[in-house]
């Protein structure tokens, strides 16, 4: 009787296992392969044809798995197609993005459902030994165990029943990990060693190939523009000269330069978060359902984090990354908050739009694809506004109504006290 009060008591899925469905049952193997599959994807993205059949086998899996909860499955898929044309890394950051996120859902998968870390490691070591096979080359081949510390720690989080905002936390952070590695690997082969010399000239010889791409493309469409234009739109012509001026690419360049830390932690948490959205939709769809609860499904922010977020982007109006670091230590910090901000926007407008009558429904619709066509960056960075406002209001709200509820009980007490007098 005791055992099973403990048992009600504790609310953690994972502290029983005697209950689970047989590996046959759960997909364990299938699941297996497919993140050998995801480990490949690192290594062989390079190799000439070996993306297309890899992303195949991806998407059809992922497609399988998680069949019964088909949003994040849609939602990787999307992201991937937009990222696809963006070179990184020498593949397609669309198809990593994909790998990543599949292969942090499916070694988490392994990890969890067997309670045995060695599953993921195993798949991380077959995938090592296919690539050096087919690329002769170890160094390439030892990408295959880029997504291992993101699963490990996925999977260890999972178990010990955190929320959503660790779990997606936790994965972006051994992402993060598993970069910097890759990073530090690059400068060493490249610099001959890890220098504070050997990464200023590595960043140094990027940014002069990003400054005499981005000149030769403004050279291009300035002269297109003269030609077309003719002598008549000569205002015009001198304002585009002065935006595409030796000056305004150079003081771009740096812009990117002095945010890339930013963006590299944001490649890393955007797989982290539809790989744990992924790994919600397996667990459903393979007899787990009772592993997902609502902390591993609502994604809820801090206070702290939104107040942070709201600084950060007031003070981006006074500066900019190039002015001085302060600048660029703040608008590092916003662009890292903001996937987390905007994630909160976005719930808010939607739960605003079902709010609305239908005939606003058509302005609302027409105001969005408006500010997404003029500016999709503002169109970003305004649902964040809203993410951080509603998440500030949220919090002010429950603490005026648990000061009302105090108040109303405090005058319960003080009537019946003075009923009891009587």
């Amino acid at each position: 009787m005791e055992e099973q009060t403990n048992r009600q008591i504790d609310r953690n899925p994972w502290s029983d296992r005697s209950e689970f469905p047989s590996n046959r049952d759960v997909r364990l193997y299938p699941m297996a392969v497919l993140f050998a599959v995801a480990c490949l994807a690192f290594p062989l993205s390079a190799v000439r044809i070996a993306p297309y059949p890899i992303a195949a086998l991806l998407i059809g899996g992922m497609g399988w798995l998680t069949w019964k909860h088909r949003g994040g499955f849609w939602l990787t898929l999307a992201v991937a197609a937009v990222l696809a044309p963006v070179p990184a890394f020498g593949a397609s950051l669309g198809f990593l993005v994909l790998a990543a996120s599949v292969g942090v859902c499916s070694g988490a998968y392994l990890f969890t459902v067997q309670g045995r870390p060695y599953l993921p490691v195993a798949g991380s070591a077959l995938a090592f030994t296919i690539s050096f096979a087919v690329t002769r080359n170890a160094a390439t081949a030892s990408l295959a165990v880029f997504l291992l510390p993101a699963a490990l720690l996925l999977g260890g989080t999972v178990l010990l029943g955190e929320r959503r905002v660790t779990l997606v936390t936790v994965a972006a952070a051994g992402l993060a990990v598993a970069l910097a590695g890759g990073v530090v690997w690059f400068v060493v082969r490249r610099g001959g060693a890890f220098t504070a010399q050997a990464i200023l000239a590595i960043i140094n010889d990027w940014k002069a190939s990003l400054i005499a791409f981005l000149t030769e493309q403004y050279d291009a469409a300035l002269s297109t523009f003269r030609a077309t234009a003719g002598t008549a739109n000569a205002a015009p012509t001198a304002m585009l000269e002065q935006m595409f001026s030796a000056a305004a690419i150079k003081t771009y360049a740096d812009s990117i330069f002095n945010l890339a830390p930013a963006f590299l932690i944001i490649l890393c948490e955007i797989p982290a978060f539809l790989g744990q959205k992924l790994l919600n939709a397996a667990y459903a769809t393979n007899r787990l359902g009772r592993a997902v609860g609502l902390e591993s499904e609502f994604f809820a922010v801090g206070v702290p984090t939104a107040v942070i977020w709201l600084f950060t982007f007031l003070l981006s109006f006074f500066g900019t990354p190039t002015s001085n670091l302060f600048f660029a230590v703040t608008e590092n910090l916003r662009y890292l908050l903001l996937p987390v901000v905007f994630v909160a926007g976005v719930r808010t407008v939607y739960l605003l739009y079902r709010r609305v009558r239908a005939g606003a429904k058509t302005l609302f619709w027409l105001t969005g694809i408006a500010i997404l066509c003029c500016s999709p960056a503002s169109a970003v960075s305004l649902f964040g506004l809203f993410g951080a406002y509603d998440t500030i209001m949220r919090s002010v709200r429950r603490s005026l109504a648990r000061k009302l509820d105090d108040t109303n009980r405090g005058n319960d007490n003080n009537d019946r006290n003075g009923n009891d007098d009587e």
